[in-house]
This record gives C-alpha cells, sequence and structure tokens, in this order.
C-alpha cells in the first residue's frame, strides 16, 4: 500500500510538471480539475452566512484556472488509505476517458488490501494473522489486478497528456 500511497502522492505533480512543460503560454484547465485545485478558494466559501453563499456563487459562474495556476501543494490524497475510491477520484478530477477498473475485482481488490493494511495498522489484526488468511497464489493474482489497475491508469494519463485532457 506505500508503494500506491507514494504513487498517489507523486501523481498530481508529475502531471502538473508535464502538462506546464508541454504549453507555451497558460491555458484554461477544464472545470473538474479547475475546481478541485481551487481547494483554498472553496474553504473560504465554505461559511453558512451569505458571504459564504455569495462566494460559493461566484466560483461557480466565474471560476477559471490556468495551466499556470495549479498548485504545487496539490494532491489527490486524502488522508485516508488509498484504495478503489482514490482512483476514481483521479478518474473524475482528470476527466479520463474509459473506465477506471477494467473488472468488479480490480476495485474489489484495492478495497481488499486497504481493509486489511487499515485492520494491521489499527491493531484489530496481527500481520501474521492478515497473511495466514492469503496464500502466495491469492497474493499473486492481487498484485497482478493492482498493476492492471496501475497500467490501466498510465495508458488513461498518457492519453490524457497527448491529447490536452487539461483543456475544457
Amino acid at each position: 500500500m506505500a508503494i500506491l500511497e507514494e504513487l498517489v502522492r507523486q501523481l498530481a505533480d508529475e502531471l502538473r510538471s508535464a502538462v506546464q512543460a508541454s504549453v507555451t503560454t497558460p491555458e484554461v484547465l477544464h472545470t473538474n480539475l479547475a475546481m478541485a485545485l481551487s481547494q483554498g478558494a472553496w474553504q473560504s466559501a465554505a461559511t453558512q452566512d451569505r458571504n459564504g453563499l455569495i462566494r460559493r456563487i461566484e466560483l461557480v459562474s466565474t471560476h477559471t484556472m490556468g495551466t499556470d495556476d495549479w498548485p504545487e501543494s496539490f494532491t489527490f490524497l486524502d488522508g485516508k488509505t488509498v484504495n478503489d475510491g482514490t482512483f476514481t477520484t483521479v478518474w473524475r478530477v482528470l476527466g479520463l476517458k474509459g473506465n477506471t477498473f477494467g473488472s468488479p475485482i480490480q476495485s474489489a481488490t484495492l478495497r481488499d488490501l486497504a481493509g486489511r493494511r487499515n485492520r494491521v495498522a489499527h491493531g484489530e489484526e496481527t500481520v501474521v494473522q492478515a497473511g495466514r488468511t492469503l496464500t502466495f497464489g491469492d497474493l499473486d493474482k492481487k498484485l497482478q489486478h493492482v498493476d492492471d489497475v496501475l497500467a490501466g491508469l498510465w495508458l488513461a494519463v498518457d492519453d490524457w497528456l497527448k491529447t490536452g485532457g487539461w483543456r475544457p
């Protein structure tokens, strides 16, 4: 799981660098990505008073963000263990083509691995207990499913970069 977390941690930075290197002048980012990147603006609009309401209306109706505005601090990590929802979020924010998972077993595998990691991390199981429930063959299959998810992600991201998927 640590490898997946590191991949997700670095993904936004690598995409920002690739996008900024591929444009000669700043370009507007598509709405999903711009909204995700403008977390600070949304936090300032989160109040329940009329100022917050007005700020949210302004954000939705006029907000644009350019490739040069992409903050270095942005990440797809949310403080939770990387699981299938993490990859679904990446897909939606970037507007990647195709499906996040090639089969339901891929998302189930990520949920299972995240659950096992969390049970060990929170003391509900020992590493030995968690490990005894999997055969080497089971683990090999799970790793292949994770590999398939990552391969699908890289193909989709490669297409996104080649076709300027960040553009509206």
